[in-house]
């Protein structure tokens, strides 16, 4: 069962934002386009600001199913003994289906619009990851990519500190 205050917020319309997909991976780079990509190392890059709303426009029915749903305590369940919180994620309010053809293929981490992580997902495994966050800030920021209708994201606030 979700919790009932789950937090999440998609870019709102009209909302201006540098974005930039690696031509490679499919990383998705906030504000400025970056030397190398952090994923596999690439240097191409195509800006594309409008990724997200491209996403919604091709199925604006999927929000449910794609929109990630973030989880964060304030306490680290399986490395207690580091300061740290756990971000837990699942994808879409109803469960994204994985299959063959359709499913979420990564879930990437940022704090502040700074990459953190990426978790690669098969078919064979549930749209769900955690993340184990050591990473002070003030914004975590979820990206997941459907091989059907693109990225998605979803952000909420840090409000404790490390």
């Amino acid at each position: 069962m979700l919790p009932d205050a789950y937090s999440w917020t998609s870019p709102k319309k009209g909302t201006v934002m540098n974005l930039f997909e690696c031509k490679i991976c499919s990383y998705i780079a906030f504000i400025t386009q970056p030397q190398k990509c952090p994923v596999c190392g690439s240097q191409t890059f195509d800006q594309k600001d409008s990724i997200f709303e491209e996403a919604e426009k091709k199925s604006p029915e999927a929000p449910a199913k794609h929109i990630p749903v973030i989880t964060v305590k304030t306490t680290c369940g399986l490395v207690p003994e580091t300061p740290c919180m756990d971000a837990t994620v699942r994808i879409g309010k109803v469960l994204h289906p994985m299959e063959e053809k359709h499913f979420i293929s990564f879930m990437d981490c940022y704090v502040d619009k700074r990459y953190i992580a990426r978790v690669m997902l098969s078919p064979r495994v549930n749209p769900a990851a955690c993340f184990h966050l050591k990473t002070q800030g003030v914004t975590l920021t979820i990206v997941e990519n459907c091989t059907v209708h693109g990225h998605w994201m979803a952000e909420t606030d840090l409000k404790i500190a490390l």
